[in-house]
């Protein structure tokens, strides 16, 4: 690869973290925008809030261990770490339930 094609593949990646979590705050507001009355106010709800579970959460575990440099695996690393967040959080709060 030349350096042009490997500093561009680095400044993408760099980049995916803050453009997620822009774009779920931008869609959580159109999201609220739109009424849940209908079908698609409701399911465009859902999406956003599964969206915001199952990524954000992970998005920072991977920025703070370090970002691997292709773009889909910060994805798939997010969601990865969400899952052992919400795991986490869930096996906390069930043993400490008195």
């Amino acid at each position: 690869m030349t350096a042009v094609a490997i500093a561009l593949l680095t400044r993408k990646a760099s980049l995916v973290g803050p453009a997620v979590g822009v774009s779920a705050l931008l869609a959580l507001l159109v999201a609220r925008l739109v009424p849940a009355d209908y079908a698609v106010g409701l399911g465009l709800r859902l999406a956003v809030a599964a969206v915001c579970v199952l990524l954000v959460p992970g998005l920072l575990v991977v920025r703070l261990l370090g970002r691997p440099a292709d773009p889909a695996l910060i994805v798939v690393a997010s969601f990865a770490w969400s899952l052992v967040t919400i795991f986490v959080a869930l096996a906390l709060t069930f043993a400490l339930d008195r």
